[in-house]
């Protein structure tokens, strides 16, 4: 895992909810926005994301237009969209799921496809670890 997972979402509390069930299953590097067209910029100027989790209906460009456009930039990242009502949302040519939002297995879901696209919390938590400075070269000398 490279690049942090994205989360997109028009709520907030779906955004918080949703974030910290990923940074409890040891995913430290999550980012959220409420915007599609915020979290486009960032990807644009950023790193490649490891991971997108999108709401379907948001202000501005739902999450079809949303990840088709992610699609357009990086088109083997891995995503997920979250729907209220899933049988709305149609799955043509995309390759993502579609997981409905607030169902029993909801956030068991999410997990599971982020293992299956082979995103483990450990790595995540050791690529965390190798970037931590420890300082080990200012520690004090003792005899």
């Amino acid at each position: 895992m490279t690049g942090p997972i994205i989360i997109v979402d028009d709520m907030e509390i779906a955004l918080t909810v949703i974030k910290t069930v990923l940074l409890n299953a040891g995913y430290p590097n999550v980012i959220t926005f409420e915007n599609p067209k915020d979290a486009l910029q960032f990807i644009e100027n950023s790193q490649i994301p490891s991971f997108i989790i999108s709401d379907y209906n948001m202000p501005f460009m739902n999450g079809v237009e949303f990840l088709d456009t992610v699609f357009s930039i990086y088109p083997h990242v891995p995503s997920i969209l979250v729907s209220g009502d899933s049988h709305t949302v149609t799955k043509e040519k995309n390759n993502y799921q579609i997981i409905e939002k607030g169902g029993n297995d909801f956030f068991k879901l999410i997990i599971k496809a982020l293992c299956e696209a082979q995103i483990s919390p450990y790595e995540a938590q050791t690529e965390q670890f190798q970037k931590t400075d420890f300082n080990l070269g200012t520690a004090a000398k003792t005899n």
